[in-house]
């Protein structure tokens, strides 16, 4: 029987939400390649026990798919920068996809290393994609307007 259908109603005698809620998004989370373990914050050594591997709550394991890194892009991750864009690199990106070139770059902003979220805007600050960041902000503040090589 799938674990959503034994949860239960959406809030308890302790708090809101309730454990249908903790499925959900352990399920949202696992989709993204995150494991999840929903236990009792009342266990003593809850921690430390789960790190010795002792079996305890309800394990969610990750799903890896092909679609992981599109969904967590789309999903609720919050952007650690935001890299503004010229006109023709954003019309590219826009119909395309695909990976950006330094040199339609005009200005990066916040604060991102190598594999986290950035934001990529147009001349007009409309978003036009997500993508991970391949270089820290000061590398892409460097390498600006710069082509390739």
């Amino acid at each position: 029987m799938p674990k959503r259908l034994l949860a239960g109603g959406v809030s308890s005698h302790v708090g809101s939400g309730g454990m249908i809620t903790k499925v959900r998004t352990a399920a949202q989370a696992t989709r993204s390649g995150t494991a999840i373990i929903i236990v009792s914050g009342h266990e003593p050594d809850l921690l430390l026990r789960l790190h010795r591997g002792e079996a305890l709550g309800t394990y969610f394991h990750p799903r890896l798919t092909r679609l992981t890194r599109p969904q967590a892009l789309a999903g609720q991750l919050r952007a650690a920068g935001t890299l503004h864009l010229d006109a023709g690199a954003a019309q590219v990106l826009r119909k395309k996809g695909g990976s950006l070139l330094p040199v339609g770059v005009t200005a990066a902003e916040g604060r991102f290393q190598r594999g986290d979220l950035v934001v990529c805007l147009d001349p007009k600050d409309r978003e036009v994609g997500r993508a991970w960041s391949i270089s820290t902000r000061r590398w892409s503040g460097n390498a600006r307007g710069k082509a390739a090589r």
